[in-house]
């Protein structure tokens, strides 16, 4: 899979959402709500970003034996390492005094459950040659 697309992909749903998240948040809790979700939509770029630095190490594995296998298992450190990144997002939105919880735990939220589907997308087009099995 191109490097590009997921990538693109990913940076336009951060985007969206942190577009989204203000619109609503703005709408319910005022500007507060407004500044915290695009924020946390900012924030939420490091999601798509791991996970094209996680393209580009594979890459120079393409062709290995042993390539799926890698990717399989980088795909799931990269899930653990979403989670950390999760958690230390929010807290980093959250030390700010003048954000709400709410709207930067939905927004991260929603970033991180779409960037995983990025993810799976990408795995299931890793094909692997029969010969190498």
């Amino acid at each position: 899979m191109p490097l590009l697309v997921p990538t693109l992909v990913g940076v336009a749903l951060c985007v969206v959402a942190a577009a989204v998240a203000a619109l609503i948040s703005g709408g319910v809790v005022g500007p507060e709500g407004a500044r915290t979700g695009a924020v946390a939509g900012a924030v939420g770029l490091v999601f798509p970003a791991l996970t094209a630095c996680l393209i580009m190490l594979l890459r120079r594995r393409e062709g290995m034996a042993a390539y799926a296998a890698l990717a399989f298992a980088g795909f799931l450190a990269l899930f653990l390492v979403k989670i950390a990144a999760f958690a230390t997002g929010l807290s980093v939105v959250l030390a700010a005094g003048w954000t709400h919880a709410a709207t930067a735990y939905g927004t991260l939220a929603a970033l991180g459950i779409a960037s995983l589907a990025i993810d799976l997308i990408v795995v299931n087009g890793i094909r692997v040659d029969p010969d190498s099995r």
